[in-house]
């Protein structure tokens, strides 16, 4: 997989993770982005099952912005491939 598909797969992870917080599609994608950085540690082959792990925290002095954290490793080896952090913000 090269690096940069890793950005399409953690936004699809937090999609659905979106869903699980009883959240709708317009609302994910009406989200404010603050920033995103991705720690390149591994690179995978495109048949590779991958497991994938999301934590979210939210930052009490400002309200309405949360901080995801998405860590991807492969499914056998559980050995990690990347890490992204992803902070964003309702729209206002």
């Amino acid at each position: 997989l090269y690096f940069a598909s890793y950005f399409e797969i953690a936004d699809s992870a937090l999609a659905k993770a979106w869903r699980q917080l009883r959240r709708d599609d317009a609302s994910f994608l009406d989200r404010v982005v603050t920033s995103q950085r991705l720690l390149f540690l591994a690179n995978a082959d495109a048949c590779t099952s991958l497991a994938i792990r999301i934590r979210r925290f939210e930052v009490p002095a400002q309200p309405g912005r949360e901080v995801f954290d998405i860590g991807i490793s492969e499914r056998d080896s559980g050995r990690v491939l990347a890490i992204i952090e992803l902070c964003c913000e309702e729209k206002a």
